[in-house]
C-alpha cells in the first residue's frame, strides 16, 4: 500500500534527517579518532622518514598537524605543529603502502599507511575539517 501522496515529502524529509544524522555521527568518531592520534610512519619536507604520533585537530579557526615523539623511553615528549593548507584526494600506493600528501605552510608531509581503507578514512574527515575551518 502507497501512502498518500502529502505524506512523502515527510517521509523523505525524515529520511534525509537520519541520514544527517549518521553521517554526523560518523565524522564526531572520525574527528575523535583524528584528535586522539595514532602511531605512523611518516616522509618530512626534507625527505627524512620517521615513526611519530600523529594527530590532527582545530585550532584557532585552522587545521593543524602535531607530530610527536618519545625520547628516553617515553619520559620526555616533544611535538611540533603545522599548519594543514591542503590534503591530497586520493591516496597513492607505494610499495605496499598508501601515502596521503598534506600542503602545510613548510612544504609536503605524506603520511604512510597500511591500509587503503584507513587512508581513505582520514582524508575524507581532514578534507571536512578544512571545509568546516573554511566556512566558519
Amino acid at each position: 500500500m502507497m501512502p498518500p501522496s502529502y505524506a512523502l515529502p515527510g517521509l523523505r524529509g525524515a529520511a534525509r534527517l537520519k541520514s544527517r544524522a549518521t553521517a554526523d555521527t560518523y565524522s564526531l568518531r572520525s574527528q575523535k579518532m583524528l584528535k586522539v592520534g595514532v602511531p605512523l610512519s611518516i616522509i618530512m619536507p626534507s625527505g627524512h622518514k620517521e615513526h611519530q604520533w600523529v594527530s590532527i585537530y582545530p585550532k584557532h579557526k585552522q587545521l593543524i598537524l602535531r607530530l610527536r615523539k618519545k625520547h628516553l623511553k617515553g619520559l620526555l615528549p616533544t611535538s611540533k605543529e603545522y599548519k594543514i593548507i591542503y590534503v591530497m584526494d586520493k591516496p597513492e600506493e607505494v610499495q605496499g603502502k598508501y601515502l596521503i600528501s598534506l600542503k602545510i605552510n613548510d612544504g609536503n608531509i605524506k603520511l604512510l599507511f597500511a591500509d587503503k581503507k584507513q587512508s581513505s578514512v582520514w582524508i575524507s574527515s581532514i578534507s571536512n575539517l578544512l571545509q568546516m575551518q573554511n566556512t566558519c
